[in-house]
Order: structure tokens, then sequence, then C-alpha cells
């Protein structure tokens, strides 16, 4: 090895990066935590900042798995994430992505691109001193514990000395508070300690310091009542459950933490009570009851134990069908449908082609009028029927929903219109090449069906949003904010890229959000100026510079200067004459 590639060597092992934390092959599940990893990518589990993180542990896996480029890619993907999450303030948070880059191109021979990411961190932790050469920055520390705490239950010590290093640093940082709390709750899993009293527990002790940084973190909530149950304390454990069924019913990862909850307390229970659903649907199609069925199918349809599925799957088309549902009973049924088919239904050979359709013809019939307040399911049926679901759509399917939904977005109230927006926007992140929409050219041929109720028949693909162009008119800002932002294509950066308060926020949480059911305004609607203008406005008020003047004599001539137009007028006369 040359000298400078020996230098360069001696500079990658100061740095901080999962090449240099000793994280041994032979402890990791190589294939479940690349499975793992992927899903909470695909579903979106968890905050902006923890999805940028694990693109950068997908990286890591991916390179022992022996695959570098798509290791790099990755990478690039975390920084992105990661910019876009804390803008200004991302850097720190960079180091470690930015060392596993530097490692990443050594391992692949670039030693240029490798000393580039190693002057990248040298000039972060010039820029931002620790103090100290032992004192690492706490969103290292954080980093290096949520490595080990997802990495493998070997490694669960050493999450939690990161994680109270962190915590010493920033000892009031709902991050780190989080994720020691979830530390303490998985190590006393695996190694159960025997504890009089709840309030004994470490893990409980956490749980609640957390909850008083961050009240409403659903995860947390649902598990000090996993935890709470245990102990037996049902009433405080329900209530907190409770809780997270209005935080986040839309969580996945609460959601198994429910589901889990459910289990163990209500198994009877829930037993019965979707035997009685199953009776009402099969008998009592006619049943006044049948909306309640329906809503409390699609909110807990991931409950239902698979050998039911396949029999309501036909139960809910039969009912589609039929053509007696209202909108929302219609809805209902498609919710819950793709919930089953989201969770343990994936395995089921089952084509569930019809339910887009019925949704794709339902569209059209939603308005501002009272249909407005079911937008709401329109929202979460969209994020599990195209954006979750990406791999198994079609292109044409999820461009006819881009452009159905953009036609939709002109006449609902403006919640409806930005949470709509919002979901376009993550089709086209999910569907890149849906960015056709935004050309007049037409692709193909053939030509745009709009009436035809079929998406994947309808060509899409030889058709443009015009609806943005009316939509950036619109009154609302955010409205019009959202359709700059997609008439450019969504980008992450640059002018017509979204705001913090609109990027990180979901469909239904926007639309929440911006309603006007309370009858208020968001934004609040500014009070008009109290400040009384002039009457006349300074500058010159006439086009033609010689009347200008004239008027300008005439109005400063005093009463003595009275002008003689009878003499004016007899001269051009005698002028004329001559």
């Amino acid at each position: 090895m040359s000298d400078a590639g020996r230098t360069l060597l001696s500079r990658l092992l100061r740095l901080e990066s999962r090449f240099t934390w000793d994280l041994k092959k032979k402890d990791l599940d190589l294939e479940g935590l690349s499975t793992r990893l992927q899903e909470q990518i695909d579903l979106g589990v968890g905050q902006q900042s923890a999805i940028a993180n694990s693109y950068s542990f997908l990286a890591y896996v991916r390179y022992l798995q022996g695959r570098p480029e798509e290791a790099a890619s990755l990478l690039s993907q975390s920084e992105e994430k990661t910019r876009e999450c804390f803008g200004e303030e991302s850097e720190r948070r960079l180091i470690v992505t930015y060392g596993d880059l530097a490692w990443l191109s050594y391992h692949s021979g670039d030693f240029t691109q490798s000393d580039t990411y190693c002057r990248r961190v040298e000039d972060i932790l010039v820029k931002y001193p620790t103090g100290s050469p032992t004192v690492l920055h706490p969103e290292v520390y954080g980093e290096k514990a949520w490595t080990f705490l997802k990495f493998s239950v070997h490694y669960y010590p050493k999450a939690i000395i990161c994680f109270l290093k962190a915590l010493e640093l920033q000892p009031d940082d709902s991050e780190w508070n989080a994720g020691y709390a979830i530390t303490l709750c998985r190590k006393e899993l695996i190694d159960p300690e025997t504890f009089l009293e709840a309030e004994e527990s470490p893990a409980v002790k956490q749980l609640r310091r957390a909850l008083e940084i961050d009240p409403d973190d659903a995860v947390l909530l649902a598990l000090l009542a996993l935890k709470l149950s245990s102990y037996e304390k049902h009433q405080e454990a329900e209530s907190l459950m409770e809780r997270v069924l209005e935080i986040g019913p839309d969580s996945p990862h609460v959601t198994r933490y429910v589901a889990k909850y459910l289990r163990q307390q209500h198994t009877e229970t829930l037993n019965i009570v979707f035997l009685i659903y199953f009776r009402i649907l099969k008998k009592a199609q006619k049943s006044v009851l049948l909306p309640a069925v329906l809503e409390g199918l699609a909110n807990f349809a991931h409950l239902i134990n698979l050998e039911f599925f396949d029999d309501l799957l036909n139960v809910l088309q039969n009912l589609i069908q039929s053509g007696d549902l209202t909108n929302r009973e219609s809805l209902h049924c498609i919710q819950t449908a793709f919930n089953i088919l989201s969770g343990q239904g994936d395995v089921l050979n089952i084509d569930p082609l019809k339910f887009y359709s019925h949704l794709y013809k339902t569209l059209l019939r939603l308005h501002a009028g009272a249909p407005n307040g079911d937008i709401i399911i329109v929202l979460r049926c969209l994020d599990v029927m195209l954006t979750r679901r990406r791999k198994q759509v079609s292109l044409q399917r999820a461009m006819a929903f881009v452009k159905r939904l953009s036609t939709l977005s002109l006449h609902v109230l403006p919640n409806a219109s930005v949470g709509i927006l919002a979901s376009n926007r993550a089709v086209l992140h999910a569907f890149p090449k849906c960015d056709l929409l935004l050309d007049n050219e037409v692709q193909g041929s053939g030509f745009f069906l709009p009436e035809l109720d079929e998406p994947e028949h309808c060509n899409p693909q030889n058709t443009a949003l015009w609806e943005l162009h009316s939509l950036q008119r619109h009154f609302h800002p955010a409205v019009r904010r959202f359709a700059v932002h997609l008439c450019h294509g969504a980008p992450s950066d640059g002018s017509a890229a979204l705001g913090v308060e609109l990027s990180r926020r979901s469909p239904v949480e926007l639309f929440e959000d911006y309603s006007v059911k309370d009858m208020t305004f968001n934004p609040p609607v500014a009070t008009p100026s109290t400040k009384k203008k002039d009457r006349f406005g300074g500058g010159t008020t006439l086009l033609d510079a010689d009347l200008q003047s004239r008027v300008e004599r005439a109005l400063t001539a005093t009463e003595e200067e009275t002008p003689d137009f009878t003499a004016a007028y007899t001269h051009t006369h005698t002028e004329s004459d001559t």
C-alpha cells in the first residue's frame, strides 16, 4: 500500500461509521434484518428521521450481502432524506452517513471519492467541535445506539450505553429518551427480571419520562400500556390504548402494538364481536347496524383471523356490487378489503382489481357538501392501495388515479383538496414516471376517456393535469402551494419545494389540520388594515406630458392669474385663418 493509501486508511479508522463499530457479520441475521428494514422504508414506519436512518442501516446490510452499488444508492437516499427532514441542521446528522460513504468508496477502490467524504466529515467536526476528542456529538451517539438496537439483541447493552451518553449531552431530547425507553423494554423481554411493582421497572420509569417530553408519541403510549397490562394495571393500560387509537390509528408500527395488546386482553371479546359482524354481513345486510359493522371492520380488519379472509372479501365484493350501499359504506368496504390484503392477506391469491375500479368510480360522487367528510376514508384507502402496494400497481392505474384525484380536488373543500394533493404527491414519489401527466405531449395511441370507470383502460397517459393550473389560483394558500409544487414535479428542494409544515405531514393529518368544521380558517385571515389611504397618489398621473404640465400650471395658478380661454381660442382661430 502506498503512503497516500496508508494515510487515508488512518483517517478512515478515526471516523464514526458502521464500518468501525465492530458489527460482526456472524451476529446478524442478514436476510431477516434486510426484510425488516425494507418493510420499514416501504411502509414509512416512524418519523422521517427514522426512515432516513433505515436507508443507511440497510445500506450497510447490502454491503455485507456483497451489493456495494445498491449500498451507495441507499446512502445517497439517506442523505437526501436527512437534508429534507432537518434542513440547515442536518450536518451533524450526516457525520455517520459520510463516514459510511467514505468507507464504501475505499472498499470499492475509489480513493479520491473516499478522501472527499473524509474531508466532509473533518470539516463538520471543525465547524461543530465537541470540546474533547473522546466526546462525540449526541447525534452520533444516537445513530450508533439505534444501529446497535436494530441490528441484533447481542448489541442491546451497547445501545443502552450510547443512549445514556446522548442523554448526558441532551437530557431532554425526545428521540434519545424514546430510544432509551424502547431499548429497556426489549431488554426486559429477552432478559426478564422480577419486579413486584410496575414502578420498579426501569422500562416503565423511562417510558413515563419520555412521555413527559413527548406526550403524544403513540408508540411509547402503546409500549407503556403493554407493560402496565403485564402488571395487571388494566384500567390505566386501557386508557392509554384509547389515546393511542386517537393519535396514531394509521401507523403500521402502532397497529402492531395495539393488536398485541388486544390479543392479550380481549381475545375472547374480539372473537364474539367479529362473529356478530359476520352474521350481520351474511344474514342481515339490510340491518341499520350495517354501517357500524362496516366501520368496525375497516378499523380492525388487521385483527381478523386468516381463515375468514376469503369469505369476508367475497361478501364485501357482493355488497359493493349490489348497489345498495351509500358512498361511505362502500368506502369502508374498500378500506376493509385492503387492510386485509396489506396484512396477513398478502399471502392470498386474490386480485383486488374490482375494488380499485369501484374506488375510482366512487371518487367523482364526492363533493364539497356532506360527502366531503368521506374524503378522509379515501385518503386512508389511497395510502394502502397505491403507496404501500406500489409493487403490485401498474403505472396506468397510478396515473388514472392521479388524474381523477386532481379533478376531484377542484370541487371539494380546501382541507380535502390539500389532503388529495398530498396523496398525489405521495403517488408521484412512488411512481416517478407519472410525471408524464405534467407534459402536454400524447404518449402512445388512443385518447383519454375521462368518463370510463376502469383505471387500467382510460388512457391516462394521453392527458395532462390541467387542474393544477386552476388550483394555483385557489383562494386557500396551502392548496396553491401544493399545486405549484406538483406542477414542478414535486421536488424535494428548490423554490417549488414544500415547507416542513406540509412535507412532513400525512394526507390524513393535513385533511384534519385544515378542516373548517369549527368555522375557523387555517391559516387565519389577516385583519383589515386600519390605516387610511391617501386620496391621491403621488407622481405623474397623465401619460401626455404637455397636458400634464398644463394641468400643473392650472392647479398652481393664483386667483389673479385666471386663464383667458377666449384669447387662446382667438389666437388659434386667427392663426388658422392665416
